[in-house]
Order: structure tokens, then C-alpha cells, then sequence
């Protein structure tokens, strides 16, 4: 099937979040230039996705909602069809984001204090969900190892012995450093976690995104300890481009623990997802299969892409091996720059918005989008190059 990766779409006037970001940063926005921040595609979502919203919005009701058989079995179809996962159906809680599921979680399993894990850098949020909760925020740093990072077990196990320690948040495949953890390191967290009575909450929002030469482990997966002491995250949401509208699916094995978390969703009101999460789910997970699998050859060509163009005309810069996700992690500590002249450059002289890799955890890093047409980003690697060599 022919699907458009190739199309520029220009969203500079729609409430895109990060197109308001880059409107919003103080600097230069050329016409034509594309934001690289955000975790969301600058493709066209898939067609069979919006024929179906359009069914819907032309239908004469767009009224209250509630989780049907059809969204059962197509969220539970995909999770054995593509990994092998098969919960029991009294499992699932679902959520309007994985975000909210992260704050949800550590509200539900800990107290004010307690203690909790993060492998740092890492996806923001994480340290939202402990800061912003009044938990104790307990660093478990990934190390540097060539062109990608390993888990240093060592630093897992002093942040897993600590006293404090109740609940350890997993990023898997891992945003921003593109890792897909083997079974084998899933194994060992898994085993620290339960010598020390850790519950671990596994967000696994980029599950589907794996490049060729790696596989994506479901953390339940591992073994019944890991199954019945995690919830594991999932979503169509950066799979199919459809974060907007907030629809994502957790797995719960334990009834308490799953009582737990559905109270917390309880206190704020919420019990269902929004009218077009549902219908956009199904469809994904049905019939879009073949547009993912095109995706993933457009960000595989792209990632090619950018280690080749950077290895040979800013050798300065030097991209990490992405294994799963669509987000290229970029180590820009050897241009020399502090943090403003470094996002003066990017921003001001190469019309170029990723994102800033310390809101990660990574002074001197940037994570750049690369889920774009290819032109896109042939574009900005130019800008970026005249901007840095002149």
C-alpha cells in the first residue's frame, strides 16, 4: 500500500503543541521550517484512522462513552498478535495518557517520602511524577557505553537498597536514549526489584516502534513476580500519531494494586476516555498495521540518514544508536558550548528546535524527531551544518 511520509505539512496555525513551542522560543521561525521536538510524527495520520473520525464526526450524536467488547478485543489482539502479552481481560485500566497514568501510579503505590527510581536521562515527566507528588527522587543513571548506554546495575541496586525505596519507573524502549532493554537486563531490574519489594510501573508507550535488530520484552512478560508487581503502560498513541486524542491502555495483574490505581483515577472524575479515543484505537489496531510497518522503514532510512550526514560534516555532533523509538539522541558536548550559545546556534542561526537534552537529565544533549519526511530532515542537517562550519 501507498501511504504519504513525503508530504511537509505546515501546522504553524493549529494548537500543535510543539508548534506553539517553537513559535514561542524568542527566535527566528523561516517559513518552511519544521519543529523536531515533541514526541508526536509529522506524518499525515493514518488514512483509515481519519476516515473513521470522519464517520463518527458526521454521525449525529458525539455523546457519553464506555469501553465496549470490540476495544477489548482489539487492544488485547494486538497485544498477543505483536508481543506476545496476554493479560487477563479484568486487567485493564485505561487512561487519557501515559503521563497522567505515571502520576496516578505514584500517588496510588507510595506516600509522601517514599522513595522513587528513576534511570536518568529520561522522558521528563518521570521527574515530574516524583517532584510534583512530594516523593523522593532516587537516581539509578544510565552509563555511556560507545555509541549507546547500558544499565549500571550497580547504581540500580544503591537507589533499589535505599530505605526509602517503593517503586521504580522503567522507560522501556527507552525515551530519550533509544534503547530496547534485552530480556536479559529486564531480568536482572526485575530481580533487584523484587530482592528489595520495589513495584515497578514499566512505560512502554514506544513498545511498537522497534527497529530492526532488537525486540521489545514486555516487562510482564518476564516472569509471575513481574507480572503481578507492575502495571504495564501501553498506547496507540506514538504508534499511529494520535497522542491528541489522549487514549492509552495499562495492565494491572494485581487486584489490589489495580484497585488502587482505578481509586486514584476515581478522585479526579474519570472513568472513561473521550468519544473519539475509542473508535481511533480500534481502527488502529485492526487495520493500520501496514502503515506502521512503512513508518518504521521511513525512521530506520532517517536515522541512516543522520549518523551518516553528521559523521562526515559535523563529526562534533555524535548521535546515539536508536534501537526503538523515533527520537535520536545527539551528544553536542564537544562543540564546546555552554547551554545559551549552544540553543542560540540550533535556534537563532539554523532555524533547527529540538529538544533540550538537559530537561532530560543530559547537559550538552539534545533529542531530536526524527519520525519526518526525509527532506525535512535533509533540510535542517543543512541549516544545522552552514550554522556551525559557516
Amino acid at each position: 500500500m501507498n501511504f504519504d511520509f513525503t508530504s511537509v505539512l505546515d501546522r504553524m496555525d493549529e494548537p500543535s503543541f510543539k508548534w506553539n513551542l517553537m513559535k514561542g522560543c524568542g527566535y527566528p521561525v523561516p517559513a518552511g521550517t519544521v519543529p523536531f521536538s515533541t514526541a508526536e510524527m509529522e506524518f499525515p495520520t493514518p488514512p483509515a484512522i481519519r476516515e473513521r473520525l470522519t464517520k463518527l464526526v458526521n454521525g449525529e450524536i458525539l455523546g457519553y462513552t464506555s469501553q465496549t467488547e470490540r476495544y477489548e478485543k482489539a487492544v488485547f489482539d494486538w497485544m498477543r498478535t505483536r508481543h506476545g502479552y496476554t493479560p487477563a481481560r479484568e486487567e485493564l485500566v485505561t487512561s487519557p495518557g501515559i503521563v497522567m497514568a505515571l502520576y496516578m501510579a505514584v500517588r496510588a503505590f507510595t506516600e509522601p517520602g517514599d522513595g522513587v527510581i528513576i534511570q536518568t536521562p529520561v522522558y521528563p515527566p518521570f521527574f515530574g511524577a516524583v517532584n510534583d507528588t512530594g516523593r523522593k527522587l532516587l537516581e539509578a543513571p544510565l552509563a555511556e557505553s560507545g555509541d549507546t548506554y547500558v544499565i549500571d546495575f550497580d547504581a540500580l541496586e544503591k537507589a533499589a537498597s535505599d530505605p526509602s525505596a517503593k517503586l521504580f519507573l522503567l522507560c522501556s524502549p527507552h525515551n530519550p536514549v533509544g534503547r530496547v532493554w534485552t530480556k536479559e537486563e529486564l531480568e536482572k531490574i526485575a530481580a533487584i526489584c523484587e530482592a528489595h519489594d520495589i513495584f515497578v510501573i514499566a512505560d512502554e508507550i514506544h513498545n511498537d516502534l522497534i527497529l530492526p535488530g532488537s525486540t521489545h520484552t514486555v516487562f510482564a512478560n518476564i516472569n509471575e513476580w513481574a507480572r503481578t508487581h507492575s502495571v504495564v503502560c501501553t498506547a496507540p498513541s506514538k504508534t499511529f500519531n494520535i497522542p491528541g486524542l489522549q487514549c492509552s491502555n495499562l495492565f494491572c495483574a494485581d487486584a489490589a494494586h489495580r484497585a488502587a490505581l482505578k481509586k486514584e483515577y476515581d478522585t479526579i472524575g474519570l472513568h472513561s476516555l473521550n468519544v473519539m479515543a475509542y473508535s481511533a484505537c480500534v481502527t488502529a489496531y485492526e487495520e493500520c498495521a501496514p502503515w506502521l510497518e512503512e513508518a518504521l522503514k521511513v525512521i530506520r532510512k532517517n536515522d541512516e540518514l543522520v549518523h551518516a550526514y553528521l559523521a562526515e560534516n559535523i563529526p562534533e555532533i555524535r548521535p546515539f544508536r536508536l534501537e526503538g523509538t523515533y527520537l535520536s539522541w545527539w551528544d553536542c558536548r564537544a562543540l564546546g558550548m555552554d547551554r545559551h550559545t549552544l540553543y542560540d546556534t540550533l535556534r537563532g542561526k539554523a532555524a533547527f528546535y529540538p529538544d533540550g537534552g538537559y530537561r532530560f537529565g543530559g547537559e550538552g544533549f539534545i533529542r531530536v524527531n526524527i519520525a519526518c519526511p526525509e527532506s525535512v530532515l535533509t533540510d535542517a542537517l543543512e541549516r544545522l551544518k552552514k550554522a556551525l562550519k559557516g
